[in-house]
């Protein structure tokens, strides 16, 4: 991860870490033995029998006590035969499968199977949100294959039949999933659906669903019979579906890939269904973190490499690639320190390759891995999911840096170097990236499609919002020149307002956006606002020589745009509604303020406040620097955070 200079990287000697340093092989790829076949290319196929090692179900590190024993695993079996064949898990858990199901488990579980039986159209729905999807940790031959052997599965069922299929599942979900199993990348879904179906997927399945509908991306193709009649409330009861998969899968003590699924689902759709600063979300995060160790995804074992299919290590990258930056979207949303720590985690930079590649082998596997630069980036310079994913984490490897700065107690001078530091490092490793790859302010990108671009957009912010983190940081707690600053929130501004435009002339895209006008608009048009205000009224005591930098007039055109955009969304009743209309309160008094000056009282703090409090139930004092909130930094009160769960699929 880009670790302070000043701090020691604990990562396997064998693991690159992106933007440590400020040459060009710096953004190089990780080691050869993660994305070259090598000597094991035809690990997936089917044809060749191999002796595979057992892996851990769940991960130990080297200060568990189970450790000393692994460490000296091939003496201990070769003396004590009795345990050599069992982890301590498996041997802790082993009459696990043997509890009883209940009437009522049944019943419940058929409650959830009935969601999906009552509603045939959810394959044609999930279908159509994958077509605009970019950002899926799961990669989609592997959804898609799951969705329709579910379909299969439960086509007609009803009655007895219904009942035997949840009892099933009940039995399925409490048997464990091997970390890795050799079959070919096309039979992978085969281990968890048909007659081995488990609620991990169910849950999963629906999570999905819910999300396609949450954002209406079929409500022009599909007819009115083949959606719910009443959508708000389907989408709270699949909601409240996916939690019961994941208490089922938690009775059981569920540790797999799929249950890893299952979680990131629920996350996701929570966000949609709740908000972004709900506290559901946040507990959803949590427990995603808490799988994320649990499988070991920060952990680089290179007997993995020899031995295991080429597919399911790199899933295990993009799980993990995503999960992380995940966290510290969240973390920076709600200024809280992150729970995933860059400086435990291995590499874990995925391949830039499209979900297709993950199913060949063989010869078609090595030449499709080959089609790399020397730093990574595919040749065709096509922005795909991969090419996301490996984006948004170097980015979120300096926002962990960053938060480290903004987050920490105390601002010191060893703190004003770091952040320096920082942006130096931050503008090299970007510029690295190749430029086909990223937004253009300029241009505008127009030569990329709507959906991609929304995507390539939101990159493009995500690091501005860094750099605009540390500048006001600095502002704040030196003398550093507000100038940056200003150029970071007009970017900021400007751009989610073209996201804004972009959604609205994209009838496929027309979903909610409150998220992305709070997150990376706001802090941006609140700190032009406000310093705009302070100029009018000579608030500060020290006259502003650099407000100049800011266009008045383009400025005060795209605050109006942008409140317009803040009222339509809670026009919308979208989930982030209450945190717009807060906002939209205050920035329409600064606005007015601004432009007509000569009839209104001064706006200060206590007058905003009263106004806003007694209608709004949504707290200001979230965000970061939580310790000076005050009018003059009025827009960390509203949680200068990062939601960089993706709109095309909110990280799905």
């Amino acid at each position: 991860m880009t670790r302070p200079r000043d701090g020691q990287n604990h990562a396997p000697r064998s693991t690159k870490q992106l933007g440590a340093s400020t040459g060009a092989q710096s953004l190089s790829t990780p080691t050869n033995a993660q994305h070259s076949p090598g000597a094991n290319l035809l690990s997936s196929s089917s044809s060749t029998t191999r002796i595979i090692p057992s892996a851990e179900i769940e991960f130990f590190g080297s200060t568990a006590f189970p450790a000393i024993i692994n460490d000296d695993q091939d003496i201990v079996n070769r003396y004590v035969g009795q345990f050599c064949d069992q982890s301590i898990l498996q041997f802790c858990n082993a009459d696990r499968s043997q509890e009883h199901i209940s009437e009522k488990q049944i019943h419940e579980g058929r409650t959830v199977l009935n969601l999906l039986v009552n509603f045939p159209a959810f394959t044609d729905c999930i279908h159509r949100y994958l077509e605009l999807s970019y950002t899926c940790m799961v990669p989609d031959p592997f959804i898609k294959a799951c969705v329709l052997s579910i379909q299969e599965t439960i086509l007609g069922l009803k009655g007895s039949r219904l009942r035997q299929l949840a009892v099933d599942l009940f039995v399925n979900t409490s048997k464990p999933l091997n970390l890795f199993t050799p079959v070919p990348a096309k039979d992978y879904h085969t281990l968890f659906t048909g007659p081995n179906l488990r609620w991990e997927i169910i849950g999963f399945v629906l999570a999905i669903l819910g999300i396609s509908l949450k954002y209406d991306v079929n409500k022009q193709n599909a007819s009115p019979r083949s959606l719910p009649p009443d959508k708000s409330d389907f989408i709270h009861r699949i909601a409240e579906a996916v939690e019961y998969c994941t208490s089922v899968c938690y009775s059981y003590t569920c540790v797999s890939h799929q249950a890893l699924w299952l979680l990131y689902g629920d996350a996701c759709l929570k966000n949609l269904v709740y908000g972004d600063m709900s506290f559901q979300f946040w507990r959803c995060m949590g427990d995603l973190s808490s799988m994320f160790f649990a499988l070991g995804l920060h952990h680089e074992n290179v007997k993995f490499e020899e031995t295991h299919p080429f597919y399911q290590l790199e899933m295990r990258r993009r799980y993990a690639a995503q999960i992380y930056s995940m966290d510290k979207t969240i973390s920076t949303i709600l200024g809280r320190p992150p729970r995933i720590s860059g400086s435990h985690c291995a590499n874990i930079m995925p391949a830039d390759i499209d979900d297709g590649v993950l199913l060949l082998e063989g010869d078609e596997l090595y030449s499709s891995l080959r089609n790399v630069d020397a730093n990574g980036w595919n040749m065709d310079r096509q922005f795909r999911g991969a090419t996301w994913r490996r984006i948004k984490l170097i980015v979120s490897q300096f926002r962990e840096e960053v938060l480290g700065v903004c987050l920490r107690t105390h601002f010191t001078d060893d703190s004003e170097i770091l952040a320096q530091d920082i942006l130096t490092r931050h503008e090299i490793v970007w510029d690295q990236i190749p430029q086909e790859l990223k937004y253009d302010e300029l241009t505008r990108s127009l030569h990329i499609p709507p959906p991609q671009r929304y995507v390539v957009m939101t990159t493009y912010m995500d690091q501005k919002y860094n750099c605009f983190l540390l500048h006001r940081k600095l502002v704040n707690e030196t003398h550093w020149m507000r100038e940056p600053l200003y150029k970071a929130s007009i970017s900021l501004l400007n751009t989610v307002l073209q996201v804004v435009s972009l959604s609205d002339q994209v009838y496929n895209m027309q979903r909610d956006i409150s998220w992305s006008t709070l997150y990376y608009g706001l802090p941006g048009a609140s700190t032009l606002a406000v310093d705009l205000l302070k100029d009018l009224h000579h608030i500060s005591s020290i006259p502003n020589s650099q407000i100049d930098v800011i266009p008045r007039a383009e400025v005060i055109q795209n605050l109006a745009i942008f409140i317009a955009n803040l009222q339509k969304s809670i026009n919308r009743r979208e989930v982030n509604q209450k945190p717009c209309k807060w906002a939209h309160a205050i920035l329409s008094g600064i606005l007015g303020e601004i432009i007509d000056p000569k009839n209104r009282e001064p706006t200060t703090r206590e007058t905003v406040e009263s106004q806003t409090a007694a209608n709004i139930q949504f707290s200001p004092n979230s965000g970061l620097d939580s310790d000076s909130f005050n009018f003059d930094d009025f827009f960390s009160r509203i949680g200068s955070g990062d939601l960089a769960l993706d709109t095309s699929a909110i990280m799905l």
